[in-house]
């Protein structure tokens, strides 16, 4: 009589639900990791920090969330200079070539006034979190307990 047939399969579910288990782990701590890159700029920007300057947009790539924009920053009192600056965040909807009013920090550029960038990054890191959570809760409420 063979009775590996049980056991192989408890082994292989096991086996398949600790897998799972860590690819929504390593999945949500990616989801959180890329969303807190650019975090504390944002919330810089947001409350007054940063160089306040104009942006000379020179090129735009649009996609499903939205367009992208790439240009040179100079600061208002001429101080700081940078010839390649990203940002998503420009309220209008400019054109190519257009100076746009711009807050410079930590190397990307937010709208002046009102930059709500970092809460967008708010939102992914907590839905990372959500994701390792409920990971870490299906795993440990699935384990069998011992009788």
């Amino acid at each position: 009589m063979d009775n590996t047939g049980d056991g192989g399969d408890a082994a292989s579910s096991a086996a398949r639900r600790r897998r799972a288990t860590l690819f929504l782990v390593l999945f949500g701590l990616f989801i959180m990791a890329m969303s807190a890159r650019g975090i504390t700029s944002a919330y810089q920007a947001a409350h007054g920090g940063g160089v306040v300057g104009t942006l000379t947009l020179a090129s735009r790539t649009c996609g499903k969330a939205g367009c992208g924009y790439t240009g040179s920053f100079v600061s208002d009192d001429g101080r700081t200079h940078v010839t390649t600056v990203e940002t998503d965040d420009i309220g209008s909807d400019p054109r190519i070539g257009d100076r746009v009013k711009a807050r410079y920090a930590g190397g990307r550029a937010y709208a002046p006034e009102d930059s709500h960038a970092w809460q967008d990054a708010v939102v992914f890191i907590l839905a990372g979190a959500a994701v390792v959570v409920y990971a870490l809760w299906r795993h440990f409420a699935h384990r069998r307990r011992p009788t």
